[in-house]
């Protein structure tokens, strides 16, 4: 059956198919973005002790589920996996940018804005166009259009937000730094997820453990803090907020688009995470962590998910294209063969 004469419940399988990964992506986004009003919240607690909070509870929630797979013959085998010497080093260079990511972001809301913060983490499709330049591969049009598109997008919600008065070059710079490490986190998660093919939760358990340890060790040295006051001072603070920080930004959040890797291009996540600082400004409005959304935040969102649109289409396009002429090759090929 040609591909152009779908019947109508196939064209709908089909759609569903192919739009699923990218709406899973886009609730990913929206969960993780909470992160930042939720910090906001925990007051004044040092930022990498709040980063360790999150990882810890993260790993706390997903510990069944990686318990049950590794009573599995599937799930011992992808553990296995891990312990690889290439699959060891990658993991370690996977939570130290983690924890640096984390840390440097919640450290910048101490000197800009939250939606600034966002901004400059915002950053990271340039970033990942620039390896892929870099590594001899080239985005298509559409994929660049739209990134471009998306942040200028970013910039719009951004530039409304000066106008808040909490904005420095500091904190916007250190901001930068967290998009760095976000993409170096972004780019090697996908080693996992797209070359290791290892089931989530076998390989984030491992990953939050060491991250949580790496944000120990690292608020003992920093920030004065006790390993037993890590260790139970969520409980005095505020377990609940602790637990939905693991929960939303962790677990739906982080964990989910980690996934979702196994089925969306690292360029078209990078670009849906510009949806951020949009979804970070509706959550810091629903729970009173800044003033009502404004006329700058709805225009920059819209252009924001026009972006994420361009590029998505121009990702699916340029992958049709892609296995329609494999596809012809190889009936080319075995067209000469006979």
């Amino acid at each position: 059956m040609a591909f152009d004469k779908f019947t109508p419940a196939e064209f709908t399988r089909v759609a569903t198919r192919v739009i699923k990964p990218y709406v899973t992506t886009v609730f990913a986004v929206f969960c993780f973005s909470a992160a930042g009003s939720l910090f906001v919240m925990l007051g004044d607690v040092p930022p990498i002790a709040k980063t360790a909070w999150r990882i810890m509870m993260t790993a706390l929630l997903i510990s069944p589920m990686f318990c049950y797979k590794l009573c599995t013959q599937d799930g011992r085998e992808e553990f296995q996996k891990l312990l690889s010497k290439t699959a060891l080093c990658t993991l370690f260079i996977v939570c130290a940018s983690s924890a640096a990511n984390l840390f440097v972001w919640v450290y910048a809301m101490n000197y800009t804005s939250l939606c600034n913060s966002m901004l400059f983490l915002s950053t990271m499709p340039f970033m990942c166009m620039l390896h892929m330049l870099i590594k001899g591969q080239k985005p298509s049009s559409m994929e660049s259009m739209g990134a471009i598109v998306a942040f200028a997008g970013v910039a719009v919600v951004a530039f409304g937000s000066h106008f808040g008065g909490k904005d420095g070059l500091f904190g916007d710079f250190l901001a930068l730094l967290a998009g760095v490490f976000g993409y170096v986190w972004l780019h090697y998660d996908n080693y996992f997820m797209q070359e290791l093919k290892v089931n989530i939760f076998v390989y984030y358990f491992p990953f939050a453990v060491v991250s949580a340890s790496m944000c120990v060790i690292l608020s003992c040295l920093t920030e004065g803090m006790t390993f037993v006051g890590l260790m139970t001072g969520f409980v005095e603070t505020d377990p609940v907020l602790v637990f939905f920080l693991g929960l939303g930004p962790g677990v739906l959040g982080l964990v989910l688009m980690t996934y979702c890797q196994s089925h969306v291009n690292i360029l078209a996540v990078s670009i849906i995470q510009t949806l951020e600082p949009l979804f970070g400004s509706l959550v810091a409005t629903l729970l009173s962590v800044q003033n009502d959304i404004t006329l700058w935040t709805l225009c920059g969102g819209t252009v924001m998910i026009l972006g994420n649109c361009l590029a998505i289409y121009g990702h699916e396009k340029a992958r049709v294209a892609k296995s329609k002429a494999e596809n012809e090759e190889f009936l080319l090929a075995h067209c000469n063969a006979a």
